[in-house]
């Protein structure tokens, strides 16, 4: 049955209005015929597995794949599972995006699969194990429990110790595994003049847009737990909060000062979060605009803002980070307006200002972000030029290194850490003209590589980008 059998029952299978008693009954006389390219109607958690063993339409391959990825910790204890080919379980237990709440129940997976039919399957065991992400996870099995306790009843232990050591020793999977998430983008002015939030779905690799009115410009923005704090901005100190959870916009206690083209972090406790404000443009009707070296810290649980000590220089259109509790903020513009390179740092322990070794290029309107305890910077102006530049500072040598160059310069962009990645988002080019870019930088070729692109092009404050939940209801 190939040709003809198959022809008509994928015809059958496309037809969307088909009685479910009647594709029911189809469906098991295709599976009793060995009829397996089937076309399935609908999806499912329930039928996900089914379909990985007998589907040969990629559409279905892939739907099927996604949902044996989000519940894989439900079913791999199931038949089906057991009955999945190795190429199959192949895909599954490398994937990284595969959402398991402890790398043991991968290990338990490949145990149950392997014993189904020990004979014909142990000698996958080695290679099943190297999909394991062990070296990047706090171990919940590690040698010893493997030869003492659960696994020490299978006939096979050895191999497997023998296996893991190796992985271990050689450190050759380093990698984690990701949960579906979104990124948030905050997008202060966009091509068409309008505000609006653009979130990016990292199940079906989408952008979405939605229309906000912020009603201010040059605001800085930070990331508390469910909220997204939008603070100043354009002549005004007021602060307000996107929640994640209804997408609605409510109040916060304002700003001692006015400021815009300024920035924010945040350095989160046990109990509560600082968010602090940087620098930036302040403007008094005595003296008219100013630059400011004053910060000010905001705590989550009290509500309030205090003034604490101040840069050791005034900067506006800078950029901040946080590492290991120390704040580094790089770049920005002086009084007269040029660009400069030093960095200044805080740290949170000893509450004062210092200068870390100065960046290689002088450079505004950047943006930076923090990478496993390392600090990027990309992007911006001179006093004259836009930068295509990235630059890597190691905080443990206090050196600054250029590793990269983006596709074009480039100001106005934001970058983000995405599931250790780093990503750069929009900005304006040469031309005065926006971009829609959202480019990933690949660590080992050290070039970039263009994603999904925004639905506008966007001029956006250093950090506008977060990464979120996935279950958050904003869009």
């Amino acid at each position: 049955m190939q040709c003809g059998g198959c022809e008509i029952l994928s015809v059958f299978y496309l037809i969307s209005d088909i009685e479910e008693n009647l594709y029911e009954k189809f469906k098991d006389l295709a599976t009793q015929l060995e009829i397996y390219n089937l076309y399935y109607k609908k999806i499912d958690v329930t039928n996900s597995l089914e379909a990985l063993n007998f589907s040969s339409d990629p559409a279905s391959i892939e739907t099927a794949m996604y949902f044996v990825l989000e519940n894989f910790e439900k079913l791999y204890k199931t038949p089906d599972f057991l009955n999945l080919p190795f190429s199959a379980l192949t895909e599954i237990i490398k994937s990284d995006y595969l959402c398991v709440s402890s790398e043991a129940h991968v290990m338990k997976s490949i145990r149950m699969w392997v014993d189904e039919d020990d004979d014909k399957r142990r000698s996958k065991l080695k290679e099943l194990l190297n999909f394991v992400k062990l070296p990047g996870l706090a171990m919940e099995i590690n040698i010893t429990d493997i030869s003492t306790g659960y696994y020490s009843s299978s006939g096979y232990t050895r191999m497997v110790r023998k296996v893991v050591q190796s992985i271990l020793e050689h450190r050759k999977n380093t990698s984690q595994r990701w949960k579906s998430v979104k990124i948030v983008l905050i997008v202060g002015n966009s091509a068409n003049g309008s505000q609006c939030v653009e979130v990016f779905d990292s199940k079906n690799n989408s952008w979405t847009a939605t229309v906000y009115n912020f009603q201010r410009y040059y605001f800085a923005l930070a990331l508390v737990n469910d909220w997204i704090l939008i603070i100043g901005g354009s002549e005004n100190s007021k602060m307000e909060y996107l929640d994640l959870k209804d997408g609605l916009i409510r109040t916060l206690n304002p700003m001692r000062q006015n400021r815009w083209r300024f920035s924010a972090v945040a350095i989160s406790h046990y109990s509560s979060t600082d968010v602090y404000a940087i620098g930036g443009q302040h403007f008094n009707k005595d003296d008219g605009v100013m630059i400011l070296s004053s910060v000010e810290r905001w705590n989550s649980k009290s509500n309030s803002w205090d003034f604490i000590a101040p840069l050791l220089r005034a900067i506006y259109s800078h950029s901040s980070s946080v590492i290991d509790d120390k704040i580094f903020v790089t770049g920005g513009r002086l009084h007269d307006g040029t660009a400069t390179n030093r960095v200044q740092m805080y740290s949170k322990n000893s509450s004062f200002w210092s200068y870390c070794t100065s960046m290689k290029q002088s450079r505004y309107d950047h943006s930076s972000v923090a990478i496993n305890g390392k600090l990027y910077v990309a992007g911006g102006m001179t006093s004259e030029n836009l930068l295509d530049t990235v630059e890597l500072f190691d905080p443990e040598a206090n050196m600054w290194t250029i590793i990269s160059r983006l596709p074009s310069p480039r100001s106005g962009i934001s970058l983000c850490n995405f599931r250790n990645k780093l990503l750069c988002i929009g900005g304006m080019n040469h031309d005065a003209k926006l971009l829609k870019d959202v480019l990933e930088y690949d660590d080992e070729n050290k070039n970039w590589k263009i994603l999904k692109s925004l639905n506008q092009a966007v001029f956006v404050s250093p950090t506008s980008a977060f990464v979120i939940p996935y279950d958050s209801v904003l869009i």
